[in-house]
């Protein structure tokens, strides 16, 4: 049997005030242009708080693959690639009922609050409002016009951890919140065609992008008026999206929208349940926390499952072995393996796309965040072959495994 190694090394993304990115936002404003960030690390507990080789589990990453060592593999190979960015269309509803019961006020400024964070470094956003005439008319329920609502009033840019106007991107969509207003373009919530132009954006972006990741936010306070109100129509719009090439649609809505609906478009785009936020008082802390939410589920470490050495070595996805390195000459840190991303819990684990035949390898957000905290943290990862002339170190110990009979 034979396996391929490979490094893979990662940029640190941490907030500025030291807390990794992941599920928990910093709640700070962000520093200007001297501030600085550093990631946290447990000061006994080995790089990113992962423990050391001798206490981390080794070897108990699941599957044949957890014995796995390199000077045992029969071919290695070495290859770096970033983390894969995170691309954000934001599509906004500013129908006039949105000026009912603050909820234009409370979710401009969670859209602020959202894009001023530093934990929102590195995300790359695009907005657009509807029903809207700016930049391309069209985007309203008269018109129905999907290829306008494709067009972002802010174009997709990165987020920095400096504030505005250092932090270019977040002055833009700051600028842009602050210069609309609801309601206008004959009112209605033309949801079809803006769902439809924010997804035809975001389809478009992710196959020019195969290795990063895009997603679809959309935010609104009503039912479907205007344009095409069959919300199985609406629905199969993210669907398709999802099937291919790959992107999740998320529904957050807003006091006034329907908690079903939105539950049908968020499990029709992969994103399972959608998110309700009511007209109480906690609502712009609530709606801030959900877009939070979504950066931080979309940040993981993400990597495209290698392709073998040689076409008639194939690769045995069941043998191999996923370990954190922090630089050069460090103890390897192996992680558990789980079967899918419901079994991570906190655990510094890690798991395939689809087990029987992967695409990708992600990790839990638990060993994600401390990934990214590190300045030289990589995995190494070593991947068996299914046939060959070499045998790992699980066959040396289960000799009599059908699997490790020499082809």
């Amino acid at each position: 049997m034979q396996a391929k190694q490979l490094v893979w090394g990662m940029a640190a993304v941490v907030c500025a005030a030291g807390i990794t990115l992941g599920l928990a936002a910093c709640s700070a404003k962000k520093q200007d242009a001297s501030g600085t960030g550093a990631g946290a690390s447990g000061a006994d507990a080995g790089p990113g708080g992962l423990g050391t080789a001798a206490s981390s589990g080794a070897g108990s990453s699941g599957g044949k693959g957890g014995l796995l060592v390199a000077d045992e593999a029969c071919g290695i190979g070495n290859a770096w690639a970033q983390l894969s960015p995170l691309n954000m269309f934001v599509m906004f509803d500013r129908s006039g009922s949105m000026e009912k019961d603050n909820k234009w006020s409370n979710a401009t400024a969670a859209l602020t609050s959202f894009f001023e964070n530093p934990a929102a470094a590195e995300l790359r956003v695009a907005l657009r409002f509807f029903p809207h005439q700016e930049p391309t008319p069209g985007c309203t329920k008269d018109a129905c016009d999907a290829v306008a609502c494709s067009q972002p009033l802010v174009d997709l840019g990165p987020l920095t951890a400096a504030s505005a106007p250092t932090d270019v991107q977040e002055g833009a969509l700051v600028t842009a919140i602050k210069g609309s207003a609801p309601g206008g373009e004959g009112d209605g919530t033309p949801i079809f065609a803006a769902l439809d132009g924010a997804l035809r954006w975001a389809s478009a972006f992710k196959s020019a992008h195969i290795d990063e990741k895009t997603v679809v936010v959309f935010v609104t306070d009503g039912k479907p008026n205007g344009c095409d109100e069959d919300f199985d129509h609406i629905s199969a719009l993210a669907a398709d999206a999802l099937a291919s090439p790959g992107v999740t649609t998320y529904a957050i809505g807003l006091a006034g929208s329907s908690e079903a609906q939105m539950d049908q478009l968020a499990g029709a785009g992969g994103s399972m349940q959608g998110i309700f936020i009511d007209q109480s008082a906690t609502a712009e802390r609530e709606l801030l926390s959900a877009l939070d939410r979504i950066r931080g589920a979309n940040l993981s470490c993400d990597f495209s499952f290698p392709e073998p050495i040689s076409a008639d070595r194939p690769i045995d996805p069941d043998v191999i072995s996923v370990s954190f390195i922090n630089g050069p000459g460090t103890a390897p840190v192996m992680l558990d393996r789980v079967t899918q991303q419901s079994g991570c819990g906190a655990s510094n684990a890690w798991y395939y796309d689809v087990p029987q035949k992967p695409t990708r390898i992600f990790l839990c957000p638990t060993a994600c965040d401390a990934v990214r905290a590190e300045q030289n943290a990589g995995l190494q990862i070593l991947l068996g072959c299914a046939t060959g002339t070499g045998r790992p170190l699980y066959c040396r110990d289960h000799p009599d495994d059908p699997s490790c009979s020499v082809q």
